[in-house]
């Protein structure tokens, strides 16, 4: 098995753990990814060579589990946990990752944002990070969810920097 097929496995792993919690019990919770939107004109082929610098968001979960919510108040004490990977071939230093919450994905206004700072990530490193509490927010069944980790300087492919999430919450009361 090569150098990629050894980063698709240990990845495949990641994403498991990482969504165990989410997709049990899911009667009462859903979420949908929904790729990044860019113009037909900005697709591009895979590289051969990796690039110097590039970073994605692989995946979400939430701690607790989403569908162990039962009211509002139970958000405060949730954890959005975050797996990013440096897939290039340069150490990225100071790399923010961003998460908004909106009540719909096209309202430019976010009704949340949390942030956070991964000091320093290897080439083919996967980091976790974690950012708490989602309270504040007002009830709705359903919501977007937009986590993006900000470009480092020379990357210039960012099309997996960003990944949008629709979550449908039922029965969320007061």
């Amino acid at each position: 098995m090569g150098v990629e097929g050894l980063r698709r496995l240990r990845v495949a792993l990641l994403l498991s753990v990482l969504l165990s919690g989410v997709l049990t019990g899911c009667s009462q919770v859903q979420i949908e990814s929904r790729p990044f939107d860019l113009p037909t004109s900005a697709e591009q082929a895979v590289p051969a060579k990796p690039s110097e610098h590039n970073v994605a968001i692989l995946a979400i979960d939430f701690d607790p589990p989403l569908d162990t919510i039962a009211s509002i108040r139970d958000l405060d004490g949730v954890n959005l946990i975050i797996a990013v990977e440096n897939s290039g071939l340069a150490t990225e230093r100071d790399l923010t990752v961003r998460a908004e919450l909106r009540l719909d994905n096209r309202d430019p206004a976010p009704v949340l944002v949390r942030l956070t700072t991964i000091d320093q990530i290897a080439p083919g490193e996967i980091k976790v990070v974690r950012l708490r509490g989602l309270s504040e927010i007002p009830i709705r069944p359903e919501y977007w969810l937009k986590v993006r980790a900000l470009p480092v300087a020379g990357e210039s492919n960012v099309t997996d920097n960003q990944r949008i999430f629709r979550l449908r919450l039922g029965n969320l009361t007061q």
